[in-house]
């Protein structure tokens, strides 16, 4: 009786050990606590700015940082526009710096149409030559302009620089 009480046992421990090492799913936030989405967000847009940050990222990993950059915009007043040519090399020289090996989207967080969030890593050691690979954390705002999304740089020179979900 104890051998099978014991292997009943195991085998429920064995099945919790492997749900949770199962792959951990990021989730996609809807703004902070005590801060409500001031807008409609579906399946579709976090899947649709999860793709945005991908092909960049990717971009960035295989680097092809023209053709990364060339995926970003900034906004201006109500209207989302190319990178100028300032914020273009500035952001060429940043990404430029670097090997990077890989990335993690860290988390995206939608509140309004023109402030929402993508957390991200860069990592910037092969991950097998060490434990604590050197890494580099990024943010992006994702815009929504008439169904579209677009992703947009935070830095002093964009309307995207302040937003009510840095508080957090």
């Amino acid at each position: 009786m104890k051998n099978r009480y014991f292997l009943l046992l195991s085998m429920v421990g064995i099945l919790l050990l492997a749900a949770c090492k199962g792959e951990q799913k990021k989730e996609t936030k809807m703004a902070r606590p005590g801060l409500e989405t001031q807008m409609e967000v579906t399946n579709n847009d976090s899947t649709a700015v999860r793709q945005l940050v991908n092909d960049f990222l990717g971009l960035v990993v295989q680097g092809d940082v023209d053709a990364a950059i060339s995926r970003l915009y900034i906004l201006d007043g109500e209207e989302v526009k190319p990178l100028p040519e300032k914020q273009r090399k500035a952001s060429e020289m940043m990404l430029g710096l670097h090997q990077v090996y890989s990335f993690n989207i860290d988390s995206l967080i939608f509140y309004k149409e023109t402030d929402s969030k993508v957390c991200y890593t860069l990592i910037l050691q092969d991950p097998a030559s060490t434990a604590s690979p050197a890494h580099m954390q990024g943010l992006i705002r994702p815009v929504r302009r008439n169904g579209q999304w677009y992703i947009t740089l935070a830095n002093n020179d964009t309307e995207t620089n302040k937003s009510a979900l840095d508080n957090e």
